[in-house]
């Protein structure tokens, strides 16, 4: 049954700092941000530089979550990152790029979609007359279409504490090509 929204008082609690208060909803609410998001949220409702001087509501909270969750994989994979404290000159995904730019000799395309196209392993192709009658057969390399999607099912935003994402699943694809 859908409910009244409920605002998160940041505003009025002397005790609380605002970041303790988003901790609390964080957690609460089931929202997983971290202590980046919880920062910029502290920074745009109170004290930014152009604060909206408000509390907000679950919803937004739930909303800005939703957003800003592992669903968004670009803001992950194109972040920079660091390893064994030498900070690198590619991000994951110009890593990605980078290997199958080295070595895909035999990608045809790639990174459209969340799909790439590979060049196919060898097959006959039969071409008929009649249905009893072979005219021909022909040698190809049909090529195969493969799509990887790593995704969060769809969600209800009902306001309720335990509305989470479904557990995320991943999809493999594989099409026949077609002649």
């Amino acid at each position: 049954m859908p409910r009244l929204l409920r605002a998160v008082d940041i505003t009025s609690s002397p005790a609380k700092s605002a970041e303790e208060i988003f901790n609390q909803a964080n957690k609460d609410l089931g929202l997983a941000l971290s202590s980046d998001e919880i920062a910029y949220l502290v920074s745009a409702f109170i004290s930014g530089p152009n604060p909206i001087n408000r509390n907000p509501t679950d919803a937004e909270l739930f909303m800005f979550a939703q957003v800003n969750s592992e669903h968004c994989r670009h803001k992950i994979f194109n972040a920079k990152w660091t390893l064994d404290s030498t900070a690198q000159d590619l991000s994951l995904f110009q890593m990605i790029r980078n290997t199958e730019r080295l070595s895909g000799d035999n990608t045809i395309s790639a990174y459209s979609d969340n799909a790439a196209v590979f060049k196919g392993l060898i097959s006959r192709k039969c071409l008929f007359l009649s249905k009893s009658r072979l005219i021909t057969t022909r040698l190809r390399f049909p090529p195969s279409l493969v799509r990887l999607q790593a995704r969060e099912e769809k969600s209800e935003m009902r306001g309720l504490s335990d509305a989470a994402p479904n557990p995320k699943q991943v999809s493999l694809v594989s099409l026949p090509p077609i002649f």
